[in-house]
C-alpha cells in the first residue's frame, strides 16, 4: 500500500455559483472516494471517476476561518494487464480552475491499493 497527500488553496468568488469537483482515476482501475467539507461527509464512497460533484456554493465555502475540503480516495488495482494507477484532482466554479498535477504510481503486485488524499483550503 502506498499513500499520497497533496494540498493547495482555492480562491472562491463572491457568488452563489457551485464549486465542482472532478477526480479522474486512470488505467481502468476502480476507486472509492469520500468527500468531506468542514469535517462533514458530503460524498460517501463515490465510485471511480467523479465528474462535476458539487461541494458547495462559492458563498458557502468563503468563510473565516477558511473552509477545508478533504477528498480521500482509495484506488484498487484490478486490471490484470497493468499495475499502473493515476489520480487527477480538479476544482472549478471558483475564481479559476485548479488542476493539480496527475499523480501516477505503479503498485508492486496485482490487487494492491493506493490511497490519495487531497486537502484544499478555500479563501
Amino acid at each position: 500500500m502506498k499513500e499520497f497527500n497533496t494540498s493547495d488553496i482555492y480562491e472562491v468568488k463572491n457568488s452563489t455559483d457551485p464549486v465542482l469537483l472532478t477526480i479522474v482515476i486512470g488505467h481502468g482501475q476502480v476507486a472509492k472516494t469520500d468527500v468531506f467539507v468542514k469535517g462533514k461527509l458530503i460524498g460517501d464512497k463515490i465510485e471511480n471517476t467523479i465528474e462535476d460533484f458539487p461541494v458547495g456554493s462559492n458563498e458557502e465555502l468563503r468563510t473565516s476561518p477558511p473552509t477545508e475540503l478533504v477528498a480521500h480516495t482509495v484506488v484498487y488495482d484490478i486490471q490484470p494487464t497493468t499495475n499502473e494507477t493515476s489520480y487527477k484532482f480538479i476544482l472549478r466554479g471558483g475564481a479559476n480552475v485548479l488542476s493539480l498535477p496527475t499523480i501516477r504510481y505503479k503498485v508492486q503486485k496485482d490487487g494492491d491499493i493506493v490511497i490519495y488524499t487531497t486537502r484544499i483550503l478555500f479563501f
